[in-house]
């Protein structure tokens, strides 16, 4: 039986180790990927990962920011935050 859950992938690319947590799925198509790698085809690799890897915090903040702002507006349009009365005429 295949053991589930992540484990630990290190990739050796030229003079450095890059370690990546993923599935046996995963482990199986970067052995076949990095199997006749020469150091230009490692480096495209680290470029394609790292452009992956940096579009996925974009992704992950903007989902972030965009909840606490559905909260924010849902949290001014529950509770009345603004000043009673009439609102001062603006000039």
């Amino acid at each position: 039986m295949a053991k589930r859950g992540f484990e630990k992938i290190s990739i050796t690319l030229h003079k450095r180790n890059v370690d990546l947590y993923a599935g046996v799925r995963v482990r199986t198509a970067i052995q076949e990927i990095t199997k006749n790698m020469n150091l230009y085809k490692g480096v495209r690799l680290m470029q394609v990962l790292e452009a992956f890897y940096l579009q996925g915090r974009k992704d992950g903040a903007r989902h972030a920011f965009d909840e606490v702002h559905r909260s924010l507006k849902l949290a001014q349009r529950n509770v009345p935050h603004r000043r009673p009365g009439r609102p001062r005429a603006r000039r």
